[in-house]
């Protein structure tokens, strides 16, 4: 666990891989509308061991009258003036959803920032390790349930499927992974595409 959290720290200080690797989540039709002033946001991509293999955590969300509504997403939001910074923000959203203390998060990088167009965010997500196995309580209001998942299965080309689905009253073919029947697509697979290709990049060995 310790050399796989070096190395990624190191290639989360190298070049990302950013647009291109964000676009192979993309769905078929992503709304591009600009925005005359985005809002800052930021969402937390945490490791954590649990038996044996490192893992990280997503949240489905409850339903409210937003543009994410229901979505499985990693755990963040909008930054606030007192967070003073975007990985802040990523810590207090991440402890007030899954109900976790996150003093002990020692935060490893980033990864590129992505524009969300249909709701006017602008997302930087940071990827932190917490040191020992979670005891989570995640917060009813504003989470459904919560979804850890071993690394190993995010890397899996099988968790990668495509369906159709209705944007703009267009039927476009929209590409997603499958989480223990979850389908995680749009922004927060944009996220994840990326991560896991700079895990791809790296000398994984039996590290994971």
């Amino acid at each position: 666990m310790k050399e796989f959290l070096a190395q990624l720290k190191s290639n989360l200080e190298d070049d990302l891989p950013g647009e291109s690797a964000q676009y192979k989540m993309a769905p078929g039709l992503r709304i591009e509308t600009e925005h005359s002033g985005y809002r800052y946001a930021a969402v937390l991509i945490m490791l954590y061991t649990r038996e044996d293999r490192i893992h990280t955590v997503l949240i489905k969300r409850t339903e409210y009258p937003g543009a994410h509504s229901g979505q499985v997403s990693f755990p963040g939001g909008k930054y606030e003036e007192g967070d003073g910074n975007l990985h802040k923000t990523a810590l207090r959203e991440a402890g007030e959803e899954l109900g976790i203390d996150t003093a002990g998060i020692v935060m490893l990088g980033e990864l590129s920032q992505l524009k969300i167009p249909v709701s006017g965010m602008e997302v930087l997500p940071v990827v932190g390790h917490y040191p020992e196995k979670p005891e989570f309580n995640p917060d009813p209001e504003e989470v459904q349930y919560i979804i850890e998942t071993p690394l190993t299965d995010l890397l899996n080309p099988d968790t990668r499927q495509e369906r159709i689905r209705t944007i703009l009253c267009k039927l476009v073919k929209v590409p997603y992974y499958n989480v223990d029947g979850n389908q995680v697509w749009g922004a927060t697979a944009m996220i994840l595409s990326e991560f896991l290709e700079i895990i791809r990049r790296m000398d994984q060995g039996s590290h994971l």
